[in-house]
């Protein structure tokens, strides 16, 4: 209400200075200055209005810039020309841990650092003398006593650009860039000591950028440029083109062409990476090295370039290749000398399976190579009993580990030969002492069990002959006694004395046991011996009337004589004694019948050969074979055969001296006699007599 009295007044005031009568103005001239005032006041209305609007607007902006002055995510100060605080926002507050009634008045430097007032000092006189911006990184405390690293970034107020700038206005941002240097620091740390290692590895490392140029590198790097007598640091060192120094050597050098291709093709993207050897000589020494190139497309391209001294490594595989030849070569030398060896030689593991072996072993299981074995055993080569046997004494060397050494066993061969073993067996250790299996040697002793049984049968021949040979004499000379007193009273009587019946029966008798005698003699080599060179066929062929009259007539005859039979001497009666002898005893093997051959043959042995165990040494032979198709005979009896007084009839229907006589026949003559058979299959006797010229 007042304000309207006031305007009215004003109103009044206005008309009298315009001379204007209100009181001498017509109704039609009031009413138009009525409108007049009316129109004015609509216009002061609205005017107002538009200020009332302008104002609200105005205090709605300044609400929003106090909000963000307030809670911008900068701090934000506002500093008189001598950096005194006027204002402060929220933010920045915060950043110190402190509060805005505390911050306000105080001079800006109250919370800086000492050492960063100066640098301060300068940036506020540099902006209070220029229209420019000002930009700094200054540290603060907190008031918990922690340090805050502040971008501060300051302007001066300027209302319109062209006018002067406001000296009391300077508006800085405060951005806490404290967790920024943290991370600038623990990469700056991360750098120095990840640059450290590098310096500190003996590869020589570099990173290249796209165009070859080194970007960083390793002292080992810098040692390598000058092995290579590289003698610039700049060709060699950061900054340079390691690329250029490439295509400088690729010039004369083909290793340097290899490198530079390789590298230039991971730059590329050629190749996912590129490896290389190479070798130079320093002062005459071969070094090698192996290099590295592998690309940096996930960085900023480029790529990062290895080199590895590696002649350590390959004097050490020279070394190795060395010693592996030499193994190699050592290892051929003992398998020549195992394979070479008479011995069976033979490693098996803690089941018993072959692990390895030598020829001569592998032979003898019927196989043609020694890996034929590796895997199997005894089991897979030996009836159950014999390969129990082997594994039951090979299991106790590897679980007490106490050897066996020089044990004889008997056992059949690939071919089906019998045959003496002398075996040993220790047991195999690996470099910890461990056992882990067997070696086995075994050496054929057949031949030598051979030769002992023929020198202990030679022995046993000889003593028995030297007894026969004693009881032959005394019973000779007995003999002759009583036959020559028989003789002198059948003469003494005439022929139908009561006693000339029993005297000749005793005469009968003499002669018989005479006959004994005479072939015990034989059998001692004692008898007179009269040898004469013949044609064994033509014996034979005189002796063929005699022989057949012999057989049973189940029994059927075949000789077989060789037209072109070499001569021999031999004492024809003892000859033709033995042949009786052997063709009796063919005979009496056929009680059923069956077949009897007589053969003649010429033999010719260029070396010592072995029939039925009698070892025959080399040179011209006749022989003689008697085969007959009887009952055969077993092992045991063919090593007593010849034997005297052996005999497999029944008590008093064979003296057992037919075979021993032979016996004694051949040998007197410088020959040999063996037998071969198996029980049911027959036997077959052959006499072996040496070719005589004369």
């Amino acid at each position: 209400m007042n304000n309207e009295v006031k305007l009215c007044q004003e109103a009044k005031r206005r008309l009298l200075a315009r001379n204007i009568a209100v009181d001498s103005l017509t109704q039609q001239e009031l009413q138009t200055l009525v409108c007049q005032l009316e129109i004015q006041k609509m216009e002061l209305e609205r005017h107002n209005e538009e200020l009332i609007r302008s104002r609200q607007t105005l205090e709605s902006t300044r609400d929003v810039y106090t909000h963000l002055f307030e809670n911008a995510p900068v701090g934000y100060v506002i500093l008189d020309e001598n950096a005194i605080i006027l204002k402060v926002n929220t933010t920045f507050a915060e950043m110190l841990g402190r509060n805005k009634v505390y911050i306000r008045d105080r001079n800006l430097a109250f919370f800086m650092l000492p050492e960063d007032n100066y640098l301060f000092k300068q940036q506020l006189e540099a902006i209070n003398s220029s229209k420019g911006k000002f930009s700094a990184k200054i540290r603060f405390y907190r008031a918990d006593g922690r340090i805050l690293h502040i971008q501060l970034t300051g302007i001066r107020d300027t209302i319109d650009p062209a006018s002067e700038p406001t000296p009391h206005q300077l508006h800085l941002t405060f951005t806490d860039i404290s967790r920024h240097i943290q991370v600038e620091k623990a990469l700056h740390k991360s750098w120095a000591f990840g640059h450290t290692i590098l310096n500190s590895l003996k590869a020589h490392i570099a990173v290249v950028s796209l165009d070859g140029t080194l970007i960083t590198v390793n002292d080992a790097w810098l040692r390598f440029g000058q092995t290579n007598q590289v003698t610039s640091l700049e060709k060699i060192g950061v900054g340079a083109n390691y690329l250029n120094v490439c295509r400088q050597a690729a010039k004369t050098d083909e290793q340097a062409r290899n490198v530079l291709a390789g590298i230039e093709a991971v730059l590329k993207g050629l190749l996912p990476s590129f490896s290389y050897t190479y070798h130079f000589d320093v002062d005459g020494t071969a070094n090698w090295y192996f290099m590295d190139v592998m690309p940096l497309q996930e960085v900023t391209g480029g790529a990062v370039i290895v080199h590895i001294n590696i002649t350590p490594q390959r004097q050490a595989e020279e070394q190795v290749k060395q010693l592996n030849q030499k193994l190699a070569d050592e290892r051929n030398l003992l398998r020549t000398l195992l394979d070479t060896l008479p011995d069976y030689v033979y490693l098996k593991d803690r089941e018993s399976r072959f692990i390895t072996g030598n020829l001569p072993i592998a032979k003898t299981m019927g196989v043609e190579t020694v890996d034929a074995l590796v895997g199997k055993t005894d089991f897979d080569f030996y009836p159950r009993e014999l390969a129990t046997k082997f594994y039951n004494d090979e299991q106790n060397v590897i679980h007490t580990g106490k050897p066996i050494f020089d044990e004889e066993e008997r056992l059949v061969n690939a071919e089906g030969i019998s045959c003496w073993n002398s075996t040993s067996k220790v047991p195999l250790k690996n470099h910890n002492g461990e056992i882990t299996g067997v070696i086995g040697v075994s050496r054929d002793i057949t031949k030598r069990r051979e030769m002992s049984d023929q020198l202990r049968q030679a022995q046993k021949m000889e003593a028995v002959g030297q007894l026969a040979n004693g009881i032959a004499h005394h019973f000779n000379n007995m003999l002759t006694v009583l036959m020559g007193h028989v003789a002198f009273a059948l003469d003494a009587i005439p022929p139908d004395h009561p006693l000339a019946t029993d005297l000749g029966r005793i005469q009968l008798i003499s002669e018989r046991a005479a006959a004994l005698t005479h072939q015990l003699l034989a059998f001692a080599r004692k008898e007179e011996f009269r040898p004469r060179l013949v044609n064994l066929n033509h014996v034979i062929t005189f002796l063929e009337t005699i022989i057949k009259p012999m057989l049973h007539q189940t029994i059927t005859l075949f000789i077989v004589l060789d037209p072109a039979l070499e001569s021999t001497k031999v004492d024809v009666n003892q000859f033709e004694q033995l042949l009786v002898s052997l063709i009796v005893n063919a005979c009496e093997a056929m009680p059923d019948g069956g077949e009897l051959s007589l053969k003649t043959a010429n033999l010719e042995l260029p070396t010592t050969k072995v029939y039925s165990h009698i070892e025959i040494p080399p040179g011209s032979y006749i022989t003689l074979k008697v085969i007959d198709t009887g009952i055969g005979m077993s092992d045991a009896i063919q090593e007593r055969i010849f034997e005297p007084f052996f005999t497999t009839k029944e008590v008093g229907q064979g003296t057992g001296l037919g075979l021993s006589s032979c016996y004694g026949i051949v040998h007197q003559h410088q020959g040999y006699i063996t037998v071969e058979s198996q029980p049911n299959q027959g036997a077959t006797f052959s006499v072996f007599f040496p070719v005589r010229k004369t």
